[in-house]
């Protein structure tokens, strides 16, 4: 559950995460060119399909099990899932800039007060020293507050940056009904 201001948020973590997180941002936003946007529902001035294809390559690059799960027909499903949540009206497609370039990306669903976050994209090769992907989650989280969402959900996947976020584990059910 998200509190009602960033800074609750960011009092919320654990004294060596919250100094981490606040020490990459200061790093981050020192630097020339650092830009953040997102392409949501109301956004009719971003070429989707280019939005697309910009998210889908970051993820590859990010992680080579992400690359090896990109096949043709999942590009496909990427592409049309970006288009029908846009027009859906939950697309939430952010990207991080620096001079123009784009080096994270995050695929999130505005959901009723809820941001749920489905996937993810970074540049490996630069600005490694940036935290990046961290930076922009930090941005979301940011921003779902001031939005009024209630809740952040990473969903799926126990990676160690999103517990150094502040995650917490949720159960998933797996139902199958037979006759």
């Amino acid at each position: 559950l998200l509190p009602v201001s960033f800074e609750d948020y960011l009092s919320g973590l654990y004294k060596k995460d919250r100094h981490e997180l606040r020490r990459k941002l200061r790093r981050a936003e020192s630097s020339e060119g650092l830009s953040w946007y997102a392409i949501t529902a109301q956004d009719h001035e971003h070429d989707l399909t280019e939005a697309a294809e910009a998210f889908i390559n970051l993820m590859m690059q990010s992680r080579s099990d992400k690359s090896d799960f990109m096949t043709a027909a999942m590009r496909r499903f990427f592409h049309s899932m970006i288009k029908a949540t846009h027009a859906g009206g939950f697309l939430h497609l952010s990207f991080l800039e620096v001079d123009g370039v784009k080096a994270a990306t995050y695929l999130c669903f505005d959901y009723g007060s809820r941001r749920l976050v489905f996937n993810s994209g970074l540049d490996t090769t630069q600005f490694q020293s940036l935290s990046l992907g961290i930076v922009l989650a930090a941005r979301l989280i940011e921003d779902s507050i001031q939005l009024g969402c209630t809740e952040f959900d990473f969903l799926r996947g126990d990676e160690d940056y999103k517990y150094r976020l502040g995650a917490k584990d949720t159960h998933i059910y797996h139902v199958s009904v037979e006759r």
